[in-house]
C-alpha cells in the first residue's frame, strides 16, 4: 500500500504510543512504504491533521493510538473516501475489540497494508459524529473516577477502580427515553448506553449484541437499583451477560432520543460531554476501515 499517513499521539498508552510509534514507523521503512507521519500537539489535533490529509488525496491514515485518537481522525475522515487504519497505543482500546483487530501493534499494521477497507456504520449525536459508544449515568461517573488511574494502569484496572467508587457514590439519572419517536420509559436509571460497537472500559461488553455494520444503534438500559444489587450485578456486567439482568431493557432503534430535567453529563467515546437533550441517529456504512 502507498500514500499513507500516520497520525500519532505520543501521550496515549501513558506514552506507551510514542515507542510503539518507532517499532511501526521502522516497519514501513523495512517494507519501503511511502509514508508520513505526524504527531498531536493538543486535544483535536487528529482530526485537524485527518482532514487535511483527507483533503489533499491520501488513500489511508493509520491512527496510532487510543480510542480518543480513532475518535478525532474518524471526525476528520467523515466524508471524505479516506480509508482508517488502527493500530493500537491507548489504555483501553476499546473499539478495536468490536472491529476483531489484532492488539499486537505489528500485527495491525501487516492487517491494514494486506487488507482492504469495509464499511462500518457511525453514530451521531446532536450531528456529531461518534463511533463507538455514548453513555449517560453509570459510565459517567466511572470514566470520572478512572481518569487518575489511567496515569498508573493499564486496560481494565482503572475502570474497575471507578466502578468502585462509583458504586459508592453513585446517584442515578433521571431521564426520558424515546425509540424511533416513540417514549419508551421516563424514570431514574443507571445505565443508558446507545452503541454501535459493544465495548467500553478497556473491554467491558455494555452492548454485546451490538454490529458497527448493521444500520442500527442498540440502547441498553438498566433501570434504578440498590448499591447491593450493583455489586450483584457487576460479576455479569463484566462477563457479557448485562443483556440477563432483571431490571435491563434494551432496543434496536435507527433514532434515538435522551431528555432529562437538568443538564446531562454523556460520554462520548471516551470524552464526556454536556447536553440538554441527546439526539442520536446512524449513518450505515459511512466510512471506510481496515477490519
Amino acid at each position: 500500500m502507498e500514500n499513507i499517513h500516520l497520525i500519532i499521539n505520543p501521550t496515549a498508552g501513558n506514552g506507551a504510543a510514542k515507542r510503539i510509534a518507532t517499532i511501526v514507523l521502522e516497519k514501513l521503512s523495512e517494507e519501503k512504504v511511502d509514508y508520513q507521519a505526524f504527531y498531536t500537539e493538543k486535544a483535536g489535533h487528529a482530526e485537524e491533521i485527518a482532514k487535511k490529509s483527507a483533503g489533499a488525496g491520501i488513500k489511508c491514515i493509520i491512527a496510532l493510538g487510543g480510542d480518543g485518537t480513532v475518535f478525532e481522525v474518524s471526525r476528520g475522515l467523515f466524508n471524505s473516501n479516506t480509508s482508517l487504519g488502527i493500530i493500537p497505543a491507548g489504555t483501553g482500546n476499546d473499539f478495536i475489540k468490536s472491529l476483531g483487530l489484532p492488539k499486537s501493534p505489528l500485527d495491525a499494521l501487516d492487517f491494514i497494508l494486506q487488507n482492504k477497507p469495509r464499511p462500518v456504520d457511525i453514530g451521531l449525536i446532536n450531528g456529531e459524529l461518534f463511533m463507538n459508544v455514548c453513555g449517560i449515568g453509570f459510565d459517567v461517573s466511572v470514566l470520572d473516577y478512572s481518569i487518575k488511574a489511567k496515569k498508573y494502569f493499564k486496560g481494565m484496572i482503572p475502570y474497575l477502580w471507578g466502578v468502585i467508587q462509583t458504586i459508592i457514590h453513585y446517584k442515578a439519572s433521571d431521564i426520558t427515553l424515546f425509540i424511533d419517536d416513540a417514549k419508551v420509559l421516563s424514570q431514574k436509571v443507571l445505565v443508558c448506553s446507545v452503541a454501535n460497537g459493544k465495548f467500553i472500559g478497556g473491554g467491558m461488553p455494555i452492548s454485546p449484541n451490538s454490529k458497527v455494520d448493521d444500520g442500527l444503534l442498540d440502547v441498553v438500559v438498566i433501570k434504578d437499583v440498590t448499591r447491593p444489587w450493583m455489586i450483584r450485578y457487576l460479576p455479569g456486567l463484566l462477563s457479557g451477560k448485562i443483556l440477563t439482568f432483571k431490571d435491563t431493557v434494551s432496543f434496536k432503534a435507527n433514532t434515538v432520543k435522551i431528555e432529562s430535567n437538568s443538564k446531562m453529563r454523556v460520554n462520548v467515546d471516551g470524552e464526556i460531554f454536556a447536553f440538554d437533550k441527546a439526539q442520536f441517529e446512524i449513518l450505515p456504512k459511512a466510512l471506510m476501515v481496515h477490519w
